[in-house]
């Protein structure tokens, strides 16, 4: 074996030579075929991969709807909702608003202005809020409106919305119920009044209201009208009562040209009455004494009728009662004088007619010295004959007394059965007669009032006697009334 350099001879053939890399380098595989995909499962694979896509979808949508319905749904709950309707009335209220939507009734004296002018004094800036309260069995919702522990309102909340689904693929979803404003129930007194005393000739108004003769309780007058020629009246005065009202009213008193009329307030008691001008004497007071003085002179036969009747006016009853008397005070006497006259009780019934009531002292010294007093009191009607005044009637009846008639009403299960004005200082009474129900025993009339609390009282008024009548006290005054016929169980 030989083991030195190899070297090629010139001219030798030389013998295949291998490289290492040939000697190891391994055996070029063949490529695969690649394998061929099939059409079906590539559709089969979209298909699904697509059905999940939209399921996922479609519950994103549906999770979607539910929330947004869960949304709808609690917004939509009485406890929201109620909220909701107080925030909108009660928090900033408007009382006229709310009076509409309770349709409430106008009456001819209390409006929806009338409840607002009610409910801003009664509340004011005082905060309101609302408990649920049982509505019954009518499925509505009820809720009352308190200021302290008084209730205002109440409301109601219902719906009508029908039973159904609401929402595709997630089972029976109950539609949402609507819920709205029902009804509201306002609470309010009607405790106000208001009266008014004023001359029979002028025009009462009261909230826009011209008040008539049934409103009338009370009248006053005096007997001077027994003295006065045809068309002039004496004084006069009327008390018109108007209650049930919510708040006080807008009174106007005018004269029948439409002018004003003077009044004062008492808000007490809610009254109005007539500011009365007294009547001043002017020029008229030196004919007054000197009328009075001449009619004395006349009694003492110091003057004759001749000059009586330059203050008494021959035609009239003063002059004639004079001249025809046939009593002297007494015919002998060395002189007189007469007293300061106290003049009062003027009343002007017209621009030419008026009475004054006199009281003066006719002092005579008799023959023998003695002096004797003769009052000369009494009540002198003047009227101007176009020159002067001259007296047409005298009494000693003191003719501005006042006479007070009262109205008396009469109810029977609330329902009026008569009604009519007696004198105040009535001294017996006939109220109307009624049936008695069987098993019961009238009682009597009884007078309703009622507390500052609201609690209603009734108290015996009159108890007729077997014939239906009533006797009063001698000092009794009646004053206007409204009765209630009162029935009782038979005792057994």
């Amino acid at each position: 074996m030989y083991h030195g350099k190899y070297e090629s001879k010139k001219g030798a053939a030389a013998a295949p030579v291998t490289t290492p890399s040939e000697e190891t380098a391994p055996t070029r595989r063949k490529p695969k075929e690649k394998k061929k995909v099939r059409v079906g499962s590539v559709i089969f694979y979209l298909i699904y991969f697509l059905l999940i896509a939209a399921f996922f979808v479609m519950l994103s949508g549906a999770l979607k709807a539910l929330t947004a319905w869960l949304g709808e749904y609690e917004a939509s709950q009485p406890n929201v909702k109620c909220q909701q309707v107080f925030e909108e009335l009660f928090t900033d209220p408007d009382w006229e608003h709310i009076y509409a939507l309770a349709n409430e009734t106008d009456t001819s004296y209390d409006t929806a202005e009338s409840y607002a002018t009610y409910m801003e004094q009664k509340v004011g800036n005082s905060e309101l809020y609302y408990t649920e309260t049982s509505a019954g069995l009518s499925g509505d919702h009820k809720y009352v409106v308190k200021l302290g522990n008084e209730k205002i309102a109440v409301y109601t909340l219902t719906t009508d919305t029908p039973d159904g689904t609401s929402i595709e693929g997630l089972g029976e979803i109950p539609n949402i119920k609507e819920w709205r404003l029902g009804s509201i129930q306002l609470f309010y007194e009607r405790t106000a009044h208001v009266t008014v005393t004023a001359q029979p000739d002028r025009i009462v108004t009261v909230n826009g209201n011209v008040l008539n003769e049934d409103y009338v309780i009370s009248s006053t007058s005096t007997v001077a009208e027994e003295y006065l020629p045809e068309g002039l009246s004496g004084f006069r005065m009327q008390t018109m009562y108007v209650d049930e009202l919510m708040v006080a009213p807008e009174v106007v008193v005018t004269d029948q040209s439409g002018n004003p009329v003077e009044m004062t307030y008492d808000e007490a008691t809610q009254t109005y009455t007539e500011v009365i001008v007294p009547p001043v004497l002017g020029d008229e007071k030196a004919t007054i004494v000197a009328a009075i003085q001449t009619y004395g002179k006349y009694m003492i036969e110091a003057v004759k009728s001749g000059q009586v009747a330059q203050y008494f006016d021959p035609k009239e009853p003063a002059y004639k009662f004079i001249t025809r008397s046939d009593v002297s005070w007494t015919q002998n006497y060395l002189g007189y004088d007469f007293t300061e006259a106290q003049i009062t009780d003027l009343y002007r019934y017209s621009d030419d007619f008026f009475s004054v009531h006199v009281n003066m002292t006719m002092n005579v010294t008799r023959s023998d010295h003695t002096i004797r007093d003769f009052p000369v009191v009494g009540t002198f009607f003047f009227r101007y004959n176009g020159s002067k005044w001259m007296v047409t009637e005298m009494t000693n009846v003191s003719v501005q007394e006042q006479k007070t008639e009262v109205r008396l009403t009469y109810l029977l299960d609330n329902e009026t059965i008569s009604t009519g004005m007696v004198a105040a200082d009535s001294n017996t009474l006939t109220p109307p007669a009624v049936t008695v129900p069987e098993g019961k025993v009238f009682s009597g009339w009884f007078r309703e009032t009622v507390d500052e609390s609201g609690n209603t009282t009734m108290s015996l008024v009159f108890q007729p006697d077997e014939n239906g009548n009533v006797t009063l006290p001698s000092d009794y005054v009646l004053e206007p009334m409204v009765l209630h016929a009162l029935f009782e169980k038979e005792s057994a």
